[in-house]
């Protein structure tokens, strides 16, 4: 998986503004789902700056009906185009994510140390929950994950302290969620924002009530924020990035 992934480069951003994306070197996450077939799975992570700009799951069904396969998951959490160049037909050009961040209410002030702040973290995702609703399956709590699978700051964003964490299905990334203690010169805040990983129609709640719903989406439509595909793994070097002008 590290190879398939090192050679993928992404880039953000219009015009003047598109810059190459860092990728991490190590996923932030590996799950599997053998008795669906999946035997391993990974999730990456590309950054601008600091900040998670683009998320890929990397999934390996080697037993498919179709023989063994590749499964690219990708989710952008940047407010700017992304684009990731690929061969036979596959380029992923997404538009902006169009991610509205959210106070959150009734909370205390980001603490002064990352350590306090870690504990401010934890303590803050115990008001959310989720849940799914897919086809026949019908509506499936998420479980999340007690710890940040990434860590970051950006001072040039007024960003103090942020943390990702994932709700998932059994251990299969469902939805990306975002705290962030936000410096606003005066006074220091939380907020929060959420963007899908899975085509599953999804829905975020806080405190018992709903603040955020993802629709259930075929996600074959290589220009939105989510979007997925499949490689034969027969073929899987020919998954390269193609030069874009």
């Amino acid at each position: 998986m590290h190879e398939i992934v090192g050679r993928i480069e992404l880039e953000s951003g219009g015009g003047d503004e598109r810059r190459p994306l860092e990728l991490l070197p190590e996923p932030i996450l590996r799950y599997s789902d053998v008795p669906h077939g999946l035997e391993d799975a990974t999730v990456w992570i590309w950054r601008r700056g600091e900040r998670p700009a683009a998320l890929l799951k990397l999934e390996s069904y080697p037993m498919h009906e179709r023989g063994a396969i590749w499964s690219f998951c990708w989710t952008s959490a940047w407010n700017s185009p992304v684009v990731a160049p690929f061969s036979g037909g596959k380029s992923w050009s997404a538009k902006s994510a169009e991610i509205s961040p959210h106070w959150l209410p009734k909370a205390t002030s980001p603490a002064k140390t990352p350590e306090l702040r870690l504990r401010q973290l934890r303590e803050t995702t115990r008001r959310f929950t989720a849940y799914r609703v897919y086809g026949e399956f019908g509506r499936t709590e998420l479980r999340l994950l007690s710890r940040p699978v990434y860590r970051y700051k950006s001072e040039a964003d007024g960003i103090v302290d942020g943390a990702v964490f994932y709700f998932t299905k059994d251990l299969n990334p469902h939805i990306v969620l975002s705290i962030e203690a936000v410096d606003g010169g005066q006074e220091r805040r939380w907020r929060y924002a959420a963007v899908r990983h899975s085509d599953a129609e999804c829905h975020l709640l806080l405190d018992g009530q709903e603040v955020w719903q993802a629709d259930r989406e075929a996600a074959e439509d290589r220009r939105q924020p989510y979007y997925w595909f499949q490689w034969p793994a027969s073929d899987i070097e020919h998954a390269t990035p193609v030069a874009t002008d």
